[in-house]
Formats: C-alpha cells, structure tokens, sequence
C-alpha cells in the first residue's frame, strides 16, 4: 500500500510538475518577445547614434570654414565698408592689391586694427583703388 502511495504521489507531482512546466513556458514566450523588442530597439538607436555622429566629425573634418561677409565700396574710391555678416580678424585675413599684400597698412578710423567690424570703414590708403582690392581668408577662399 506504501508503495501504491508513493506512484501515486510522483504520478500527481509529476502532473503538477508539466503544468507549472507549461505555465512558465507560456510566460517566458511573452517576456522573451517583449525583451527581444526592447533589445531590438537599443540596437537600432545605438547604431543610429553612431551613424549620426560619423557622418556629423566628417562633416567637421574638413576645415572648409568660409565666413558670410558683405562690403561695398566707399566715395573715395579707397576703402571699403564691412556691410554685414560676420566679424572678420586680422589674423584670418590678407588684404590685397593687386599682388601685394597690404593688410598691415590698412587703417579703420585712421588706426591700426585688430578686428573688422560690421558698420567698420577699412581704408587701403591712396593709391589702392577699391577695384583692385582682394581680401582672401586664411582658408584661401577670396571674400572680395
């Protein structure tokens, strides 16, 4: 009787056993489809992030940097007016005429200068007509 007993009860745990068996299949199947959905989308935004920033220093690399500048001529033929855009600096600049450059001679309100200012009047000094004026950046792109 002890014996029949105990088939018995390994018989029932056993059924208990396949039942809790089959219930955490059945939860696992969801936890898994949720956590590959989860995985699944960190992957696609890290990839996405290093993508955008690959595309974005290659972008920098290049150096290629022009400032947006705009000048007109003065009346007296000689100087120009920094119009708008940007402030340009002496170190960025060479001012040309002709062939020479002369940047060390141009004055803005009669002195020195360091930085070139929007509403600033760079003056070539005689001699350096406006029409043979080239300003090139240190990049080597020609602003005027």
């Amino acid at each position: 009787m002890m014996r029949g007993m105990m088939k018995e009860e390994r018989e029932g745990e056993m059924k208990k056993g396949k039942m809790i068996e089959r219930d955490l299949l059945k939860r696992d199947a969801a936890v898994s489809t949720a956590l590959g959905t989860v995985l699944l989308l960190v992957i696609v935004v890290i990839v996405a992030g290093l993508t955008c920033a690959a595309v974005f220093s290659a972008a920098d690399a290049g150096n290629t940097y022009t400032p947006v500048v705009f000048f007109s001529a003065s009346a007296n033929g000689h100087a120009l007016y920094h119009t708008g855009g940007e402030a340009l600096s002496i170190e960025d600049i060479r001012v040309f005429s002709g062939s020479r450059d002369i940047t060390a001679k141009t004055l803005i309100s009669g002195e020195p200068w360091s930085v070139w200012k929007t509403g600033d009047l760079l003056d070539a000094g005689e001699g350096n007509p406006v029409s043979s004026l080239t300003i090139v950046y240190k990049n080597g792109d020609i602003l005027y």
